[in-house]
């Protein structure tokens, strides 16, 4: 960067200039680094916390305002104004804020949307936009925006905390740290401004500009858009556009008017500037000018044209002075020939010009790196591209970690579901066993005790009809047996031991049915013996069923345990992924 002791022009021209007013850049200068404070540079990050709070305010305003501005750049080919003027100052104020933290200045910064005489300083003028390049503006960014984050990742990582370290105890930042840090404090800067739409003119210069850039880069030469102080009078054809008033951002003053160019001396009497004109409200006293401001003496004055050949004695410009050529160019004007005759010869006493040592503005619009700067920013770059790397692949490995996490979470779930699903079957067998179990072994016991009043009763009998009435009796109570045990839901384990047992209480039934028939004694003890053989396939079988339903009881409450076991283990894991989230 190419620094010198005046401030450059508030902000471009509204014409005149020689680059056109669809594809103004977005302007960045910052001063030249100076003695800072230790103790707000050691608090810095505390200082700038009030700023924090408001930008992310009027950050959230600006994404409303760049939407409804985007609509109407849309359509109109231009950003509204209302939209250009709040974006503009957001930008801007993220600016000071910005180099205020990366300790490019010491000065507190400003609760301003307005451009202020600040260490740093951001211009911009808001023109015509291409409707495409406005349609895919997130898009066209997306290279921009990617640059931007690796410098400032590159910044954010060792580098901040070295220069933070080095002004802390050095009292202010070496130049070529400095250089580096304005740099890509400017290309931020240009980024947001390209995707506000405050310009067409896509983000560059990160490694700085050329030395000796021309004309047409920074228009008008020092001042943006002011006429170089070593020329004097513009020549005929070069005035602004007939409307146009100089910098129309309202900070400088109207075309002409200002202190002449420190390197012309002092002016002779009658050629002082017109009372209340001059720097705007800053810089050294009335009549000399703010150098490199580039609002030039007034129409007539200062050096004459170029097309009247040499000056007149008293009026040659001291090459070296500062002021002359674009900003932080060390050159003189050209134009100087002979005069011709008749042209007014009056001397002007010569005097030094002022040079007011104004480190707290910076020198021009241009900004020229050394080799130090652009190697530090190569440095910054790598760091970056590391840092970004480094954090892509740790972002991944978490993103890979949270989804693995994510997975076993979502197996464990599961394997609750299946757990839990499975005790509840489980729980639905047993209620079903104990449950036919108890129907089964009731309604046996109830069978036995009508038998036995069978039994006591038909001991009481001394005819063949009452030993048959008896017998239907008990066949009757079996079948009762029977109707209710084919109303109990027996597990499918055991079902065919109960279609077993089913088919011996169908022949004990009709063994006592049978005896009920009985015609004689002799009759009835044979159908007795067929019936006491039938009792006895009964008996084994009832047994047999009530064994299987055991055995099946058994092996429910052994399921029973290991899946409270398991359920007890998926715990575990559970608690275990929990206390390692």
């Amino acid at each position: 960067m190419s620094y010198r002791n005046s401030p450059p022009s508030s902000f471009p021209p509204q014409g005149g200039s020689s680059l056109t007013s669809d594809r103004q850049p977005v302007l960045v200068a910052a001063a030249g680094p100076g003695k800072q404070s230790r103790a707000t540079v050691a608090f810095r990050i505390v200082l700038v916390i009030p700023h924090f709070v408001v930008l992310y305010i009027l950050g959230v305003v600006a994404s409303v305002v760049a939407f409804i501005g985007w609509f109407g750049a849309l359509f109109t080919g231009r950003l509204p104004d209302f939209a250009a003027v709040y974006l503009s100052g957001y930008v801007r104020w993220y600016c000071r804020v910005a180099a205020y933290l990366l300790l490019l200045t010491d000065k507190y910064p400003p609760f301003l949307f307005e451009d202020s005489p600040y260490p740093v300083r951001m211009a911009v003028r808001a023109g015509r936009l291409n409707r495409a390049a406005v349609l895919f503006r997130l898009i066209l960014a997306i290279p921009a925006a990617i640059l931007s984050t690796i410098m400032l990742s590159g910044l954010s990582s060792i580098v901040i905390f070295i220069a933070w370290l080095v002004a802390l105890f050095a009292g202010k930042l070496p130049r070529s740290l400095h250089q580096a840090f304005a740099a890509v404090l400017r290309y931020s800067t240009r980024y947001y401004g390209y995707l506000y739409l405050l310009t067409d003119t896509y983000p560059k210069g990160l490694f700085g500009d050329k030395p000796g850039g021309r004309t047409e880069d920074y228009p008008g030469g020092p001042g943006y858009g002011g006429p170089d102080p070593a020329y004097g009078r513009r020549a005929a054809g070069y005035d602004a556009p007939p409307g146009y008033r100089a910098p129309g951002y309202g900070y400088g003053p109207p075309p002409g008017y200002g202190g002449p160019d420190p390197a012309y001396g002092r002016q002779a009497a009658g050629y002082e500037a017109p009372p209340g004109y001059g720097a705007p409200g800053y810089g050294p006293p009335p009549g000399y000018g703010a150098p490199g401001y580039g609002y030039g003496p007034p129409p007539g004055y200062g050096g004459p044209d170029p097309a009247y050949g040499r000056q007149a004695a008293g009026y040659e410009a001291p090459y070296g002075a500062p002021g002359y050529g674009a900003p932080g160019q060390m050159t003189a004007g050209p134009g100087y020939g002979e005069q011709p005759p008749g042209y007014p010869t009056a001397r002007v006493p010569r005097h030094r010009a002022a040079t007011a040592q104004d480190l707290s503005q910076p020198a021009g619009w241009q900004m020229v790196l050394s080799a130090g700067a652009k190697q530090l920013l190569g440095l910054i770059l790598v760091l970056g591209l590391v840092t970004t790397v480094g954090g892509g692949v740790a972002a991944g490995s978490a993103i890979s970690s949270v989804l693995h996490r994510g997975n076993q979470i979502n197996q464990l779930n599961a394997a609750i579901a299946e757990n839990n699903n499975a005790i509840h079957q489980n729980q639905q067998a047993v209620a079903q066993l104990n449950n036919a179990l108890f129907r089964i072994t009731s309604a046996h016991a109830k069978l036995g005790s009508q038998m036995g009043l069978v039994v006591s009763a038909s001991k009481a009998c001394g005819t063949v009809a009452c030993f048959d009435t008896e017998a239907v009796h008990a066949a009757g109570v079996v079948a009762a047996f029977g109707r209710k045990l084919k109303g109990v839901a027996i597990p499918h384990a055991s079902a065919q031991a109960e279609r077993k047992f089913l088919s011996d209480v169908a022949r004990y039934k009709q063994a006592w049915a049978g005896m009920g028939h009985s015609t004689s004694f002799t009759d009835y003890a044979n159908r007795a013996g067929r019936a006491e053989k039938a009792g006895a396939r009964f008996d084994r079988d009832y047994r047999a069923l009530t064994a299987s339903l055991n055995t099946l009881s058994a092996t429910l409450n052994r399921q029973t345990a290991q899946l409270n076991q398991r359920a007890k283990s998926l715990n575990r894991q559970a608690a275990a992924l929990n206390a390692g989230s």
